[in-house]
């Protein structure tokens, strides 16, 4: 979604907004996600100086994923809240011609939200629940020698 910075000075202060957002293309292929079922944004624009706006966002997405013990597909729904603050001066979120644009913002802070791992309910990540250490029977002899510590 796109604002013109004139049209923002038009609106009531504060307003609120809803939209659904196709992140379709630019989610797919990366890091195992097979699919973005939805992607739903609301929130509320406020001015905070003259040419400085903060956004309150609630996100709502729900993708597919794979999981990583089975690589079957498993869905995975985020939901977060977050701030952004467009101004001129920003490094982060700046004004680009008198125009702001929330959809690249949104997309950014999808992909920090997006967990690293995901398992499917019912499988077992077998790495993570190993307790017992191994050892290569080529290194007892070293063990005998230092007494049995570890």
């Amino acid at each position: 979604m796109k604002w013109a910075i004139a049209q923002l000075r038009k609106l009531s202060k504060p307003f609120d907004f809803e939209y659904d957002y196709d992140l379709m293309n630019q989610l797919v292929n990366k890091d195992d996600i097979l699919e973005c079922m939805k992607c739903h944004i609301s929130g509320t624009c406020y001015e905070v100086s003259y040419d400085e706006y903060l956004f309150n966002l609630d996100i709502e997405v729900e993708l597919k994923m794979v999981c990583s013990v089975s690589l079957l597909d498993v869905f995975v729904p985020i939901n977060f809240q977050t701030q952004i603050r467009y101004s001129y001066d920003s490094e982060d979120y700046p004004i680009i011609k008198d125009t702001i644009d929330l959809d690249e913002a949104v997309l950014s802070e999808i992909v920090l939200n997006i967990p690293f791992k995901v398992v499917k309910e019912g499988y077992e990540d077998e790495f993570a629940e190993e307790d017992e250490r191994q050892i290569n029977p080529g290194l007892e002899v070293l063990k005998e020698l230092y007494g049995g510590e570890e």
